[in-house]
């Protein structure tokens, strides 16, 4: 009975202290403080937003586009546009989901891209064939029409 007492007293009374400011609005603030310090001349800060962001970045770009070095392409064209329009960002929304969504666009854009071309996905065979040379794949229009497939063989 006597902590029922205590529980109702405290929602009565309210909490005793303020709320902790959240970790989240406080990185929002200080990342919104190093880009209007980059506007306002200081390089050092866009740097530091590279630094914090490009890791994470990086692996999300790999994660969607499955290769590394291009992966590290896009994330680089990201932040280069990041530079230049950083002057239209937005400072009441968040700074991670614009350049994540510039990032995202950037690769959406290089799976299209490579859908459309068929060196690419020779390429990307090929690849595949050169890490599994025991199980080649068949290409169609194989000189024999019983092989005559674009899915490796079974394995037996």
């Amino acid at each position: 009975m006597a902590t029922l007492t205590r529980l109702i007293k405290g929602v009565v009374q309210g909490p005793k202290s303020p709320p902790a400011p959240q970790p989240e609005a406080a990185a929002a603030a200080e990342v919104n403080e190093l880009i209007t310090a980059h506007l306002n001349g200081d390089s050092r800060a866009f740097e530091i937003l590279v630094d914090r962001y490009q890791v994470r970045l990086l692996n999300f770009v790999y994660r969607m586009i499955g290769d590394r070095e291009r992966a590290e392409d896009l994330v680089q064209e990201a932040f280069l546009r990041v530079y230049r329009h950083l002057d239209r960002f937005d400072p009441a929304r968040k700074f991670s989901t614009w350049l994540y969504t510039i990032a995202s666009n950037l690769a959406k854009n290089e799976l299209r891209n490579r859908s459309r071309s068929p060196l690419v996905l020779f390429q990307y065979f090929r690849q595949r064939q050169n890490e599994n040379e025991s199980r080649p794949y068949e290409y169609e229009g194989s000189c024999d029409p019983a092989r005559r497939s674009v899915r490796p063989p079974p394995v037996t």
